[in-house]
């Protein structure tokens, strides 16, 4: 099925450089609504210029007051940029120069592993210098407390005992805890590139598609993570979101169900948030063999929180009690009154807007394509439907936890959640 697969898509590719006016034709019948675009890069440039009402002393807004470092002629180039970018005409001059645009991409292609080694290098070489988040206390526990005394291991359970490894590993060469977990950050954004490559590969054929999915997924405010951030989220983000690109692999034929059960719970024992995404893996079973494929997906995903739990164990970690709540935290998750009271949920948001900025438009379009899935009938929804759902479910369970986890917002300058 993977080499038919793999066929079908080289064949689909060569139609479309033999026939540029299919390029074309199949962005025509996508063309979007020319009032709803314009009207979204109206708004994009009145709060760039406005750095989100920062102009009209709305400083309630803390998630644009960044912008007020922006000069504010910047501020309405960019605007006017955005806007012009909206308007039907450079959508038809886009249209137009389709074809030639894929072509010259397609001559730009570099091979996957000098893309990947080059991302590393990027991401080493332009790492972060200011520390984040709990990254002054996680640096000052890894060069004074033994793993065994940590009172956040199980917090983190494979993520403290890989820094604790890897500050060891470090230290003959002079090098610091910090140093140990920015290489560990790069590595994870290792993961994420190539997880990105996969997942736009499998989700389209179109080259130009394939960018855009790409360009997104790189773009947002959570790539900071690959950056040699120093904290202890980027191998559980990373890992969490390779989880559902092998889990819509697995869907296609593409990647065996153990790899993705293994995947999965290499990204809980890293961070348990990860678990927020697991119940997308409900999407794979198939009526006429889900014991099998239950079964394959728990043992697999048992390995690596198992090996965790027995390595940490060896080395004298005491198991978590709740005395005080998990790890010393008397509250993990808010309740739903105090999730949804209008000061936490407006911090909650601009927190969201920060990481995923185009978060409104895929909740809009995520509503709008279930919609049309549960319309259709079950025979028309195919793999593809049953994609969509396994994406929007995984989105779901990320929004849940975002919004019910108790943090510490605002964070004006620190917004790593």
């Amino acid at each position: 099925m993977e080499r038919m697969n793999t066929v079908t898509e080289h064949e689909t590719d060569a139609a479309r450089q033999q026939n540029p006016d299919a390029t074309r034709q199949q962005i025509q019948e996508n063309r979007p609504l020319a009032l709803p675009v314009v009207l979204v890069g109206l708004a994009g440039a009145a709060l760039l210029i406005s750095a989100g009402g920062q102009t009209f002393g709305l400083t309630r807004w803390w998630a644009f007051a960044f912008l007020d470092y922006t000069p504010l002629g910047l501020r309405w180039a960019a605007g006017a940029a955005i806007v012009l970018a909206a308007t039907p005409p450079v959508y038809d001059w886009w249209l137009r120069y389709a074809a030639a645009i894929e072509q010259g991409l397609r001559r730009l292609a570099l091979p996957m592993w000098l893309a990947l080694l080059l991302a590393l290098v990027g991401f080493w070489l332009l790492r972060e210098n200011t520390w984040h988040g709990d990254a002054l206390y996680k640096v000052a526990l890894l060069e004074s407390t033994p793993l065994r005394d940590n009172p956040y291991i199980w917090k983190e359970p494979l993520d403290s005992l890989l820094e604790y490894g890897m500050t060891a590993a470090v230290r003959p060469f002079g090098l610091g805890p910090d140093r140990a977990i920015a290489f560990m950050s790069v590595l994870a954004g290792g993961v994420f590139v190539a997880a990105t490559w996969a997942a736009a590969r499998w989700l389209t054929t179109h080259l130009l598609r394939r960018v855009v999915i790409a360009v997104a997924l790189l773009a947002s405010g959570a790539s900071l993570l690959w950056f040699g951030h120093v904290e202890n989220y980027s191998w559980a983000t990373a890992l969490a979101f390779a989880t559902v690109v092998l889990a819509v692999g697995a869907l296609q034929n593409r990647a065996p169900l153990w790899i993705v059960g293994v995947t999965g719970g290499a990204a809980v024992s890293f961070h348990p948030q990860a678990a927020f995404v697991l119940p997308a893996l409900l999407v794979l079973l198939r009526r006429d063999r889900w014991p099998r494929q239950v079964t394959a997906l728990t043992l697999s995903g048992l390995v690596a929180p198992v090996a965790t739990v027995l390595m940490l164990r060896s080395l004298g970690a005491p198991l978590p009690t709740m005395n005080g709540g998990f790890a010393g935290d008397p509250q993990l998750f808010w309740t739903p009154l105090q999730a949804l009271a209008p000061a936490q949920l407006a911090d909650g948001l601009q927190n969201l807007w920060l990481i995923a900025p185009l978060w409104p438009f895929w909740i809009a379009g995520g509503a709008v394509g279930m919609v049309r899935l549960w319309g259709a009938g079950r025979g028309a929804r195919g793999e593809d439907g049953r994609t969509f759902l396994l994406l929007s479910v995984a989105a779901a369970g990320m929004l849940c936890y975002f919004f019910a986890f108790q943090n510490d917002l605002p964070r004006p300058r620190d917004w790593d959640l």
